[in-house]
């Protein structure tokens, strides 16, 4: 676990020490002053996550005779069996879809039968439009079926109120990401500075040549999480 504090000051004392948005704070408004750095953050850890398989989720999605196109949104979560046809994914597990899908990885029936992905010689199977919306093939027993679905998760936003604090606001995210995660928001933050352009401009493409040298040694150092099977329950070692 790190705190979001601790971020920010790896920040203002590390890779970006020489810009002002990231200096100590003078202001009680600790909001205001990081929005931008939340932003980054957020824009860091997503794409971390998409380059990396770091955390799958699963759902069960309930079929509808009439619906060929299924959402994997908030409206249409939560118990399935309790009569409301509008609702057809199961929301009610400890951790349910909330708009973090980056990319569907698996499907099972209710016999843990494979149902592919995007396959043209499987048009009974599932295609995806979008990343989170699904269409499957109408049928009129469609109600009987249930499949689970196994995503790529991204790391759920930073969304700091102003009643919070950023000491302690909890970050869960692996230990080895973070100077990845530092070297994105530097690189980031000194392309969006318009005086001595040419100077940022060089910082910038520093900071993101780093960021690619880490995440090969990332990928070298085989740091990643072994995804065995479809469980989210991941082994702990190695996070914060």
């Amino acid at each position: 676990m790190l705190y979001l504090q601790e971020l920010l000051d790896d920040l203002s004392y590390g890779e970006t020490s020489g810009l002002a948005v990231t200096n100590p704070i003078t202001d009680t408004d600790i909001i205001k002053n990081h929005a931008r750095i939340f932003s980054l953050i957020n824009n860091g850890l997503l794409d971390l996550y998409t380059r990396f398989k770091i955390k799958e989720k699963e759902f069960d999605l309930y079929q509808r005779a009439d619906k060929s196109l299924y959402y994997v949104r908030a409206a249409y979560l939560g118990d399935p069996g309790a009569g409301d046809s509008e609702v057809y994914i199961d929301g009610t597990g400890d951790d349910p879809p909330a708009g973090d899908i980056i990319r569907f990885l698996e499907a099972y029936d209710a016999d843990g039968v494979e149902v592919r992905i995007n396959n043209p010689r499987y048009p009974y199977d599932i295609f995806t439009y979008e990343p989170d919306v699904i269409k499957l093939v109408q049928e009129e027993d469609a109600d009987l079926r249930v499949i689970s679905l196994v995503y790529q998760a991204a790391y759920p936003k930073i969304n700091i109120e102003d009643d919070e604090d950023p000491e302690t606001y909890a970050l869960y995210f692996p230990t080895y990401l973070k100077k990845a995660l530092l070297l994105s928001i530097a690189a980031t933050l000194y392309r969006g500075k318009s005086s001595k352009a040419s100077e940022q401009g060089n910082l910038s493409n520093t900071y993101l040549y780093q960021y690619e040298l880490e995440i090969n040694k990332i990928k070298e150092l085989g740091l990643l999480p072994d995804k065995t099977s479809t469980s989210t329950n991941f082994e702990m070692n190695g996070w914060i």
